[in-house]
């Protein structure tokens, strides 16, 4: 069984979206009273026997009459979703909602998804059924993203262990398979504190050197940084140029980790 309230304590980290709901999270089996103040007197368990069952859970909450409006509801649906988000997947009808779910599911659970009943046309004079919404949820599709380039196993657990999140490296979205990326290249090459200069030439063929790199570092430090020069920098970039750099940096990461390993 996947715990998944652990699963999200154990990984979650302060820069990550999903961070604004560590309290609701960390607590929900806490209530406060006046005389002794916060006690662990709840038992609730966010258990999963898989990724299927995971996704499933996450219709249920979605579903009309089902809407999270305990604190322990609200926790499913961020563990569930954050679970899901870190394991690769996304709802292509709703392609944001597990990147970046609103501070109250039912954002999610009532308005967005009515908003998608009225968008297609099947509301009733500006009613929306709960049959509608029903067929709506049911037919939610989720994907799972993969990268665009093959990472050997050897690598992909040196990427998972200094990765904040402890996400394997196909799971991420660009922004984060980029900050992941400057880690590793910094971690495989700092040695003592300083970088050392592997002879690229021995893997390269002469079309990777010390300069290439350095400015491949450089391109990559806004995506370790979250000040307002850093998402300026971000916001430079196309969707284009970024799968270019993930392809790239991954080549790179391979060329670094078979000359220093």
């Amino acid at each position: 069984m996947i715990d998944l309230r652990k699963y999200y304590l154990d990984n979650i980290v302060e820069d990550d979206y999903y961070y604004r709901f560590f309290s609701l999270i960390e607590g929900v089996n806490r209530t406060y009273n006046i005389f002794y103040g916060e006690e662990e007197t709840q038992e609730f368990e966010f258990l999963v026997h898989d990724e299927i069952e995971a996704i499933e859970k996450f219709r249920l909450l979605c579903q009309p009459g089902n809407e999270p409006n305990s604190d322990e509801d609200r926790c499913w649906f961020y563990v569930v979703a954050y679970y899901l988000r870190a394991n690769g997947y996304a709802i292509e009808q709703f392609p944001d909602v597990l990147r970046r779910p609103p501070k109250e599911p039912s954002d999610f659970t009532y308005g967005t998804i009515r908003d998608r009943a009225v968008s297609l046309g099947l509301d009733d004079d500006g009613t929306v059924r709960w049959a509608t919404r029903r067929a709506i949820v049911a037919d939610m599709t989720f994907a799972r993203k993969t990268s665009s380039v093959a990472i050997g196993e050897t690598l992909d657990q040196r990427i998972q262990l200094i990765s904040a999140g402890n996400s394997r490296f196909e799971e991420m979205d660009d922004n984060e398979k980029l900050r992941e990326i400057a880690n590793l290249i910094e971690n495989l090459l700092k040695e003592n504190g300083r970088f050392t200069q592997p002879d690229y030439s021995k893997v390269t063929l002469g079309l990777v050197n010390d300069d290439t790199v350095r400015s491949l570092r450089k391109k990559l430090q806004c995506f370790r940084h979250s000040s307002k020069e850093s998402l300026e920098e971000r916001g430079e970039l196309t969707a284009d140029q970024k799968k270019f750099l993930i392809d790239f940096g991954v080549t790179v990461c391979k060329a670094i980790h078979f000359l220093v390993e």
